[in-house]
């Protein structure tokens, strides 16, 4: 049996890196993961891997980003076959593409991800029912995605659009649309929750768009989707998902703007809008000059998470909120730009802002499995795990009690496991339950001795736990 490690790397949904490997078995693995220096680590057995051009592959957890690790790989059961190890240096951005003063787009695995996601600011659904959000909360949404990604790895969140716009009782416009500064003081004060959360929020599709207070369509306004949903729950929610301070520029300090995208993943825009206009809808390219003629129309938000050199014009790279529309059938199209991205020159000679934000640290991570759970299949569950989840419920319920101190989900204690310990499906696995379900119905009922506990059971709850997240 041969097995060679390899440096061929790649990245899963969840932002885990991918080790490459090739092996004439199909058993399972071993693995060693030493940080270096001082090269001090530990085995992890039976892990999960998978093939893909005929390189198989396992995940390294992002736990261990920012560093080098020296990695070790065997098969399942045979002692004295290590391999050779290799050295990999795991940074916290791993696929930034340019240096400093060259061009720089985010990892591909995030500009994937953003492009299938780019939010729209009007969409029309079944019955054509129209509803229309702003630029600003799509941009905070998106924005939020991008820390998410350069910060945690985590998959991209609905954050609820219709919730930020309906959050403007401050706002001196109160008719259709959004101020900056006091949508950006809401987002420091009270955050903004999951969309899939909010009560009444009927809209059966994502993102969840409102006019603020015009009843079209199916009757539904931004106003009432906050104004609703009040409650200690939904507040909590929204207080983990905020954002901590931002600094307004009028003028363009590029390399500061650069740096801040490069270390905090992006930098808010705020420009003006012409007719005729002063973009490109196909190309997605701001003029450098206003039209001959151009008249003012409204102010735009969007998020630069790049630049990048077109025609020998320096340009920052957009996340934009516009589609293309359909009037005359009353149908959204695809992404305007190039899928959803816009390019603004570095020195516009019209109306711009930009906004550097910093992120609120979450006091609690949402949970992952180290070993993937498939929904169905049993498992032997390992301590280790086990007892990372307790943290985790543990670590929220401890960051929900300074919000509010009858905040209940720890009233069923949980026990820490050791490997030697069998797990009890009685005790330790109807006590998780009972703590999770006291916030979020997993649907699950009550588990007697000797019962199978499949994945399926658990991937539910941790599902609802990072819906408290």
């Amino acid at each position: 049996m041969s097995i060679i490690l390899l440096n061929e790397c790649s990245f899963n949904d969840d932002g885990d890196y991918q080790i490459g490997f090739t092996s004439s078995s199909n058993d399972i693995l071993s693995v060693k993961l030493y940080p270096t220096p001082p090269y001090t680590g530990g085995e992890a057995t039976n892990v999960i891997y998978f093939t893909s051009n005929n390189i198989k592959y396992f995940s390294i957890p992002s736990i261990l980003k920012s560093s080098y690790i020296q990695i070790s790989i065997k098969m399942t059961g045979d002692d004295s076959n290590w391999t050779n190890p290799i050295y990999i240096y795991i940074q916290d951005d791993p696929a930034v593409a340019g240096e400093i003063n060259g061009e720089y787009s985010p990892p591909s695995l995030w500009l994937s991800i953003i492009k299938a996601n780019i939010l729209h600011q009007f969409v029309f659904t079944e019955g054509s029912i129209g509803e229309s959000s702003t630029c600003v909360s799509c941009a905070f949404v998106a924005m939020k995605n991008v820390f998410n990604f350069k910060k945690n790895r985590m998959k991209y969140q609905h954050y609820s659009i219709g919730w930020i716009y309906g959050n403007k009782d401050t706002d001196p416009n109160q008719g259709e649309g959004m101020s900056y500064i006091p949508a950006l003081d809401k987002l420091i004060s009270d955050g903004t929750p999951k969309a899939t959360l909010l009560l009444g929020n009927n809209n059966t599709y994502y993102p969840d768009n409102y006019f603020y207070t015009e009843e079209y369509g199916n009757g539904y306004t931004a106003k009432k989707l906050f104004d609703n949903n009040q409650n200690i729950d939904i507040l909590q929610n929204a207080q983990n998902h905020k954002i901590t301070a931002y600094t307004e520029y009028d003028e363009y300090p590029v390399y500061e703007v650069k740096q801040n995208i490069v270390n905090n993943g992006c930098v808010l825009l705020v420009t003006d809008i012409y007719t005729p206009s002063n973009y490109n809808s196909s190309t997605g390219v701001f003029t450098e000059n206003i039209p001959s003629g151009g008249i003012f129309k409204d102010g735009h938000m969007m998020v630069i998470i790049g630049w990048k050199k077109i025609n020998n014009i320096n340009y920052w790279m957009c996340i934009n909120s516009w589609k293309y529309f359909d009037w005359v059938n009353l149908v959204v199209g695809d992404n305007m730009g190039e899928d959803g991205i816009f390019y603004f020159p570095f020195f516009a000679n019209y109306g711009y802002k930009q906004y550097f934000v910093t992120d609120c640290d979450q006091t609690v991570n949402e949970f992952n499995w180290t070993t993937p759970k498939v929904s169905g299949q049993g498992f032997d569950l390992k301590a280790e795990e086990w007892n990372r989840l307790i943290d985790t419920i543990t670590d929220t319920y401890n960051y929900y009690q300074t919000v509010d101190a009858n905040w209940d989900i720890n009233s069923y204690p949980m026990r820490q496991v050791q490997p030697t310990w069998d797990f009890e499906a009685e005790n330790d696995f109807n006590k998780i339950k009972r703590a999770i379900g006291s916030k979020r119905a997993t649907g699950i009922s009550d588990k007697s001795a000797g019962e199978d506990i499949y994945a399926g059971y658990l991937n539910i709850i941790v599902e609802k736990l990072n819906d408290l997240i």
